[in-house]
């Protein structure tokens, strides 16, 4: 009887490690189970190191040692880096400005064409108010 017993549980024992091989459970020997997490790492390491270097898969590499298309004199003097920034600035400025393009420049220095009057006594505040909430329920 218990030798009936010790061979159905090492039937079952090997059925279930060749199921969980399968499945890609590891397996119970540590030494195996450590040979198995050290391929799994270098699979994975190997897919991610060709995935960054192809990040920009089409596009041409970069000859450096040609010389850019339309350089900008370096600037020596003090005078010049400040006549650089200036201009820079002024280029920064024009554009973040342009947003609304085709849009005429608003003039400020006149007042806005329909501005709402400001109540002055407390009996015309009361009547803003009361006008105001008239239509809102509560």
């Amino acid at each position: 009887m218990n030798t009936i017993r010790n061979v159905m549980l090492v039937l079952v024992a090997a059925c279930a490690g060749s199921a969980f091989a399968q499945q890609g459970i590891p397996p119970a020997d540590p030494v195996k189970r450590q040979e198995q997490k050290k391929a799994d790492f270098a699979q994975k390491e190997q897919t991610l190191q060709s995935q960054s270097r192809s990040s920009a898969a089409g596009s041409p590499r970069v000859d450096k040692s040609v010389e850019a298309a339309d350089p900008i004199p370096k600037a020596t003097t003090k005078q010049e880096k400040k006549a650089r920034f200036a201009q820079q600035q002024q280029a920064l400025e024009s554009q973040s400005r342009s947003s609304a393009s085709g849009s005429p420049g608003v003039d400020k220095t006149t007042a806005a064409a329909s501005p709402v009057p400001g109540a002055t006594s407390k009996s015309q505040k009361k009547a803003r108010f009361k006008a105001h909430h008239r239509g809102s329920p509560g």
